[in-house]
């Protein structure tokens, strides 16, 4: 067995990776234990918490041996040490040239530089890239507190240091804090998110979570472990069956597709509205097999294959590795309805799920009807061009179909119980809002990196198109009114709409003034 063999073995799951840090030994153990989580150890770490996997580089003597022949922890290894070990060994090729740029794709497995080229090697980085090579999507970290103090207590287990220990090791982490800090953005790219769970620790390019809340991610994915029922099972699971198959057949009498999934968000909005931004924002804080579908108000429902599936269904970024999977069930299924002018905003009758979320998106009138009109502008026949424009050219009084839209939406916002009113403005501009849309609509793993791209769908921004992609939080969209606030049309839309001037300023602000 090597690594390419286990190459993706655990596709979107994670891992907690615990180094040699005494932060450690605070650590609840009993929550590492949980179903559903899995561990890796590097060094002696495995010697105060038994972990599933094992990692060192520096020779197997300098390490007790209990861990080399415990058949329960499965040992990566450099190819000199296999023979020492017991059954699972899953060796590999080390190299002490660190690049940042090919440290994922390299054969080999980088842990820093040799003395030549400036040192600083450490069993972190080799766990790190084996981890990716796993495919766990999540690594959260424990035990990192990249600092030691002479004559402190450095390790969660016994091990001496001396001032020359201390002074070599406290060199190594600021090292390895400059070369994370090149990591971390090719990290990202490939959808490989990295967290510590030391509020205290001295690495803190990475961001910080709770111990709670990765356990949380971990094992989001798992059915309530203690509410299990194994009684009559084989009995009567071919009655079930077709009672589940009658059923199906009930909810498919008009031809329409059942999509099944666990979790469902609705997100309703207006064309221009950043939809697509705001749905890659949530889909990127979410684990497990998450899929999206595109305005269902007017598209048809697919099920969750690629094939035959329309590409711009799934060109959200953060959902690239994400897509398409028949081979296990769908945690969350996200979908938008866009341009809806109802009273009521209430889920797709043609998803079966017991958990679901409604949230109406709604952006300032000022700065949404800016970008629509910009968007027609580059010549996009959509929504509004068909219903508020003669031939693409905006008048006043077709300008009212906007205006009742808005309106129903802003409602829907302000007094529907049920859902989560989600302000794009706040959203682009405020953390602290963020950080509350995170509780609020109940994601995983809290991360604004999504917000730097810009999604395919709908063509990127009205105004910027793809341009900021990579740098999309420089774009201005708060003053796109600013274009048409001397356009007749414009001004006339406001000065006639009351209305909506009282909503939005009771829901943004004054905007235009």
């Amino acid at each position: 067995m090597d690594l390419n063999s286990m190459r993706g073995f655990y596709a979107g799951q994670s891992c907690f990776l615990i180094c040699d840090g005494p932060s450690f030994k605070a650590v609840d153990k009993d929550k590492l234990n949980a179903p559903g989580i899995v561990t890796m150890g590097v060094n002696n770490a495995p010697s105060s918490f038994r972990t599933n996997m094992w990692c060192f580089i520096d020779n197997h003597k300098n390490f007790i041996d209990s861990l080399k022949i415990d058949g329960k922890i499965i040992k990566f290894c450099p190819y000199s040490y296999a023979k020492e070990l017991s059954n699972p060994i899953v060796p590999f090729v080390t190299n002490t040239s660190f690049c940042e740029k090919r440290f994922l794709s390299e054969p080999t497995i980088n842990y820093g530089n040799d003395k030549d080229t400036g040192g600083g090697r450490s069993i972190m980085l080799a766990a790190i890239k084996i981890l990716y090579l796993l495919g766990f999507k999540n690594v959260f970290l424990l035990g990192v507190d990249f600092k030691m103090v002479d004559g402190g207590e450095n390790y969660h287990f016994e091990q001496d240091t001396n001032k020359h220990m201390v002074r070599v090791n406290n060199n190594t982490y600021k090292k390895l804090i400059s070369r994370f800090e090149l990591l971390k953005p090719i990290f990202e790219s490939n959808d490989f998110n990295i967290y510590n769970c030391n509020p205290d620790s001295e690495l803190r390019v990475f961001p910080y979570v709770s111990l709670d809340d990765a356990i949380k991610c971990a094992t989001s994915f798992m059915p309530d472990v203690s509410k299990e029922c194994t009684k009559d099972m084989y009995k009567h699971h071919r009655q079930s069956d077709r009672k589940k198959r009658a059923a199906d057949r009930v909810l498919n009498s008009d031809g329409k597709i059942i999509v099944r999934s666990k979790n469902q968000i609705c997100i309703s909005g207006i064309s221009r509205s950043g939809t697509h931004a705001v749905a890659d924002w949530i889909c990127s804080q979410l684990v497990g097999n998450v899929q999206y579908r595109n305005d269902l108000k007017t598209n048809p429902m697919y099920l969750p294959s690629n094939a035959g599936i329309p590409e711009r269904f799934y060109t959200l970024p953060s959902l690239t590795h994400e897509v398409g999977s028949e081979k296990k069930p769908i945690d969350y299924l996200v979908y938008s309805y866009e341009n809806m002018n109802k009273e009521n905003l209430v889920p797709h009758r043609n998803i079966r799920c017991p958990s679901e979320k409604m949230i109406q998106l709604l952006r300032d009138p000022y700065n949404l009807l800016a970008s629509l009109a910009t968007h027609i502008e580059n010549g996009r026949k959509f929504w509004f061009w068909r219903h508020c424009t003669s031939n693409g050219k905006i008048t006043p009084d077709k300008l009212h179909n906007f205006g009742k839209i808005w309106e129903a939406h802003a409602n829907i916002f302000l007094n529907q119980s049920n859902v989560i009113g989600l302000s794009y403005n706040k959203w682009a501009e405020s953390k602290d809002y963020r950080d509350e849309l995170f509780e609020r609509i109940g994601l995983n793993v809290r991360s604004d990196k999504s917000m730097d791209f810009v999604p395919q769908n709908g063509g990127g921004s009205s105004f910027d198109k793809r341009a900021f992609d990579g740098n999309a939080r420089e774009m201005d969209t708060s003053s796109r009114w600013k274009k048409y606030e001397n356009e007749e049309w414009f001004n006339l839309f406001f000065d006639s709409n009351k209305r909506i001037v009282d909503l939005s300023n009771q829901i943004f602000g004054e905007i235009r003034g």
